[in-house]
């Protein structure tokens, strides 16, 4: 059994914020004690160590994982001398993770200045993150203790199946979706339709299509890297070709939405591969692509726009000798989308020389390079003391970025502003990276040519009508729905 430990730290008077961290444990616990076999999270305060200073001094030195400091008004003493303890193990031994979180009446207040003090004379790697309210915190703070988490979890996972399961319990719960009680014990005349896949792509068929699959009848959207999502489709796959008849029971029908082009073997284990083809196929959809974007803040621009290439020529493009040499200077200022992701991978495979390429993942890892999603914390970014501006390199797309920097900037607030950056080829090509949907399809048992497309998936693919009429029976030669070559 691996624990995770949490301590909490910051003022006594601080229950109600206590609990709510309190409760995102229990909940992760709860929800994935079948999911994930070996895993817990043991959170623990000063009311475990009746108040006994000089043990729970020595929990948060050599036995925690995680220190969270809950903030108000001040930080007193008690408080300071735990934080410098913690940055001090912190520094010594990368461990434990650090995470502060304040409620205050703004940047100015004394708790605020009394934080950013601390930690920039102890640390610089970490930023306080802003809260309002119990809510509020619970809402950043399970976001934070998952993505800490995640490294772990993906080592215990043994199996595609326990993967399956556990992504997409996580998604669930992070992102707050669509509870899993409410579809599964819905009574539908059909099988629910499963969307599992990278933000790009939902936010493509928003767009493009006016459909938000967060809000699809009959239907649930689990968000999570491209390549994590395949998992789901290998599952559809061990299912159909189970001696079991369990699966004739299907609760659910998975489609992928992915922005990394996938091959056959990356769903079909090559141990049921023949006997799957006897009956099945994967299919692809081709919905359009996404252009590369690097959302670059003025402070970096200005500094390194007299050494980018193209800059007298277009300055809305950067090649990727550029980029890279963004990467290789600013990397503790770079956020990315996170591991298996088809944004990163594409970045990774296309635009990036292949010692950053290599690097990234360990920085990642590191805590060098920050992961970001569309509505993450603004905090998160560093301030440049000369001129107060913000400082990121975020490395998007035209259909996934940090959503709340527009915000920013249509506020006019000047430290947030930056270029929207193409990426282009050495040939003046712009990158983007292609968008598809997988999943799985039967053969007609009256022409093994043709291929049945479940009708939820066809009335859905329907509604898009990004291209020409869909066949309910789709031939192996259209250019619409393509089944993946295999041997």
């Amino acid at each position: 059994m691996k624990t995770v430990n949490i301590f909490l730290a910051g003022a006594k008077d601080i229950i109600d914020e206590r609990n709510a961290i309190k409760a995102i444990a229990h909940d992760f616990n709860t929800k994935l004690k079948h999911k994930i076999a070996g895993l817990n999270i043991n959170v623990q305060s000063y009311e475990n160590f009746n108040n006994n200073q000089l043990e729970y001094n020595d929990y948060i030195e050599n036995e925690s994982d995680i220190v969270i400091f809950l903030l108000k008004d001040k930080i007193g003493p008690i408080t300071e001398k735990e934080f410098i303890l913690a940055a001090e193990a912190y520094k010594a031994k990368k461990i434990p993770e650090i995470m502060v979180f304040l409620q205050s009446n703004g940047d100015d207040s004394q708790a605020a200045n009394q934080i950013r003090g601390l930690i920039k004379q102890h640390l610089d790697n970490i930023y306080y993150v802003p809260f309002d309210d119990s809510k509020d915190l619970t809402m950043k703070a399970r976001e934070r203790i998952l993505n800490y988490l995640w490294p772990t979890i993906s080592k215990k996972m043994k199996t595609l199946r326990k993967i399956a399961s556990v992504l997409g319990a996580l998604s669930l719960l992070l992102f707050g979706l669509i509870g899993y009680n409410m579809w599964k014990n819905a009574k539908q005349s059909e099988p629910i339709l499963l969307f599992a896949g990278g933000g790009s792509v939902a936010n493509y068929i928003h767009e493009k299509c006016n459909i938000d699959i967060e809000q699809e009848k009959n239907s649930m959207y689990t968000r999570m890297p491209s390549n994590h999502a395949w998992v789901f489709i290998n599952e559809e796959a061990n299912k159909k070709t189970s001696d079991s008849e369990k699966h004739n029971n299907i609760d659910f029908i998975p489609i992928c939405l992915s922005a990394d082009k996938a091959t056959e073997s990356d769903f079909i284990p090559t141990s049921i591969r023949d006997k799957f083809h006897e009956k099945y196929s994967i299919l692809s959809y081709y919905l359009g692509n996404d252009t590369l974007i690097l959302y670059l803040c003025n402070n970096i621009w200005n500094l390194e726009k007299s050494n980018f290439e193209f800059f007298e020529n277009d300055s809305n493009k950067l090649t990727t000798n550029d980029l890279n040499l963004i990467i290789e200077k600013y990397y503790k200022y770079l956020f990315t989308t996170r591991k298996g992701s088809g944004t990163l991978c594409y970045y990774q495979t296309n635009a990036m020389s292949k010692q950053n390429a290599d690097s990234i993942e360990s920085w990642l890892d590191q805590g060098f390079v920050t992961v970001y999603n569309e509505k993450s914390d603004l905090t998160i970014f560093s301030t440049d003391n000369k001129n107060n501006n913000k400082l990121f390199a975020i490395m998007g797309s035209k259909y996934y970025y940090h959503r709340l920097l527009k915000e920013e900037k249509e506020k006019k607030d000047t430290q947030y502003d930056y270029k929207e950056l193409l990426i282009i080829n050495r040939d003046g090509g712009t990158l983007y990276k292609d968008m598809y949907l997988y999943f799985v399809g039967e053969k007609d048992p009256r022409d093994s040519r043709n291929i049945l497309i479940p009708r939820n998936i066809y009335d859905f693919i329907k509604r898009l009508k990004l291209s020409k009429e869909l066949k309910e029976s789709v031939p192996r030669t259209d250019n619409l729905i393509i089944p993946l070559n295999h041997k």
